[in-house]
């Protein structure tokens, strides 16, 4: 009986030494993995894989529209891409008991985010749970995924975990890769301009003392430097008004008025100004858009179909105005008023080749 219990106490005595062994094992493990240096760790019992190493080879990924130009920078609606294919092992290594840990370090908050890709018992026992099922599978990165900011840094280390916790025979093979890094850099993504206008090149109807703007922008951020305006007035030295007649003779004259509204009023007359005799004459009221008008060609004169009795008038731009009177000269009975188009008019004769009743 007593060498029974004699027996049993070896046992007993060798199992707990096998655990006493087992736990340290794992100690040494888990420090050398949060230390990030290659190491082997064994537990004594089962000596394998002393010299293994793992030779980690972090780049971008090549050829892909991902950070095409590879330098790890990109818009912050881009995506940067890494990869580890060119990773080695000195052993034939079980690509089953392989894992990666990601890591994003954010530089601006000082803050990271880890994951792991690979096997589950390896990512486990670095206290992760797998992403992906596959520990070679590239990395992607991007602004506000897995914590990451403006500027960042993208490290990588390849575990290789082999551990058997059984009582008749332990073994812990564990290999690690030292820490590879690369930049992970974003930016907003800018367009700069200069003495740029569309909507608010030119405006009129101001007559208040002040104004506030109002700027809208869409998912960006808008860094006005300096912003130039000036009063302008409408003037001949700014545009263009002709007065024609047939064959683009120049007659008459012209007056331009600012009104209380902000707008022009014009007046356009077939004689020179203070001429006596047979004229026509247009008056245009508030006139809304002469400032977007360069050239205005005002054409008044007989026409040469001698069916039409008086002046026939043509204005080649066109105008949002509110009403216009024209009084024209005739050389006979008028009996209803016609209109042409533009396409149909005839400048240098004045006539029409398709004309057209008002109603």
């Amino acid at each position: 009986m007593i060498d029974e219990i004699n027996q049993s106490n070896e046992v007993i005595n060798q199992s707990t030494e096998n655990q006493a062994v087992i736990n340290e094992t794992v100690n040494a493990i888990n420090q050398t993995i949060s230390n990030g240096t290659d190491q082997t760790q064994t537990n004594g019992l089962n000596q394998l894989g002393i010299n293994k190493t793992i030779a980690v080879n972090l780049a971008y990924n090549s050829g892909t529209a991902f950070d095409a130009d590879d330098d790890g920078i990109e818009s912050i609606n881009g995506v940067i891409d890494f990869t580890i294919a060119g990773s080695g092992f000195n052993w034939q290594a079980d690509e089953n008991l392989i894992c990666t840990k990601w890591e994003t370090y954010n530089i601006n908050t000082s803050e990271s985010t880890t994951v792991c890709y690979g096997n589950s018992d390896c990512c486990s026992f670095i206290g992760l749970a797998p992403l992906r099922d596959r520990w070679n599978d590239v990395f992607y990165s991007s602004y506000g995924r897995y914590g990451a900011g403006l500027n960042n840094l993208i490290s990588t280390q390849v575990i290789y975990y082999n551990v058997s916790l059984g009582i008749e025979q332990p073994y812990a093979d564990i290999i690690t890769s030292s820490l590879s890094t690369l930049d992970a850099k974003y930016y907003f993504e800018e367009i700069s301009f200069n003495d740029v206008c569309i909507e608010s090149c030119l405006v009129d109807g101001f007559n208040e003392s002040f104004y506030k703007l109002v700027i809208e922008v869409n998912n960006s951020i808008l860094i006005i430097n300096n912003i130039k305006y000036s009063i302008a007035s409408i003037t001949k030295e700014n545009i263009s008004i002709n007065i024609k007649g047939k064959k683009d003779k120049k007659i008459g004259h012209y007056k331009l008025d600012k009104n209380e509204e902000g707008n022009y009023d014009l007046n356009i007359s077939s004689l020179p100004e203070k001429a006596k005799g047979k004229k026509s004459e247009i008056k245009i009221k508030n006139i809304k858009n002469l400032e977007e008008i360069k050239i205005l060609d005002a054409y008044v004169d007989a026409s040469s179909d001698d069916k039409i009795t008086t002046d026939v008038v043509f204005v080649s731009q066109k105008m949002l105005m509110d009403n216009a009177t024209v009084t024209l000269a005739k050389k006979g009975n008028v009996n209803k008023v016609l209109k042409c188009g533009n396409k149909d008019f005839d400048s240098n004769t004045m006539s029409c080749s398709n004309w057209q009743a008002t109603s």
